[in-house]
């Protein structure tokens, strides 16, 4: 077998617990121990690229002013703070009524 050069060898001591649940993972996900360990790590690192939501955030914002303590604000100001990612409304987010169409 050929050395690759993107590849970096480690050698890991795990609790025997942990080592058993992450042999029947891989096993459950038709893969070897070594990509399982490779896909949980690479898993949780996409994860933690979207910055958690931290709740003394959302009550420091609704604390403040009016316009902050009604859940279109709330989300308005989280997004704009990064908390969020920015998109469409929650199904149960307020919503605008139509509008009127005015008569001539």
């Amino acid at each position: 077998m050929a050395k690759d050069a993107g590849i970096v060898k480690l050698n890991l001591r795990l609790p025997k617990g942990l080592h058993r649940h992450l042999v029947q993972q891989a096993n459950r996900n038709n893969v070897s121990l070594n990509t399982e360990i490779i896909n949980i790590l690479e898993r949780d690192r996409r994860d933690r690229s979207v910055p958690p939501v931290n709740i003394q955030d959302v009550v420091d914002i609704t604390a403040r002013g009016t316009a902050a303590r009604t859940a279109a604000g709330v989300i308005e100001t989280l997004e704009r703070r990064g908390l969020i990612p920015p998109g469409e409304p929650a199904a149960d987010a307020p919503r605008q009524p139509p509008k009127e169409p005015e008569s001539k």
